[in-house]
């Protein structure tokens, strides 16, 4: 989708944010008001100091809609 985060600086879209925890190895890839558009393939890179991405993991984000239904005990429920 070419939405580049990067650690210490901030996203094309706004949508997207980014949190690095240097000391435990851990990073995590928000996006907020996830949109239909969102869906498809995402590549999650790290860069090791050699100005190339060594590792990386591609990940297949996938959007279902869900439904969901209530009604109240004793009423009729038309599909």
């Amino acid at each position: 989708k070419d939405k580049v985060v990067e650690s210490g600086s901030p996203a094309k879209d706004r949508r997207f944010s980014l949190t690095d925890n240097r000391t435990t190895h851990i990073f995590t890839v928000t996006i907020t008001d996830l949109r239909t558009e969102d869906q498809g393939k995402y590549r999650c890179s790290v860069r090791t100091g050699l100005g190339k991405l060594d590792k990386y993991t591609d990940i297949i984000l996938e959007i279902k809609p869900v439904f969901h239904m209530s009604r109240v005990t004793g009423e009729h429920l038309n599909i």
